[in-house]
């Protein structure tokens, strides 16, 4: 079964299994899927642009992504956390 008819690249499932997601282009695309009774999929909408990335991967709560951009940017300033690991007990979890 084909998800896309115009081509796409670096696909990625939801955490929970009801979405994929992939580039297409510039183009951010996620496409509903249903696996039960059987497998199909819905209208692929776009959520967003975004021009630098070359790669990404999809948070667990399906609205955030992490992305490798190839964008040069010019830094002035750099932030180091130290004991990061330490605050991340800090956060509580997502539910």
């Amino acid at each position: 079964m084909a998800i896309s008819t115009d081509g796409g690249r670096w696909p990625s499932w939801s955490s929970q299994s009801d979405e994929i997601f992939y580039r297409r282009g510039t183009e951010m695309i996620v496409v509903p899927i249903e696996l039960e009774p059987s497998v199909r999929h819905g209208t692929p909408e776009i959520p967003f642009d975004w021009p630098y990335a070359q790669s990404f991967d999809v948070f667990p709560d399906g609205e955030h992504f992490v992305m490798v951009t190839n964008r040069q940017v010019d830094l002035r300033e750099i932030t180091v956390v130290v004991n990061w690991s330490t605050e991340l007990t800090q956060i509580p979890p997502v539910p």
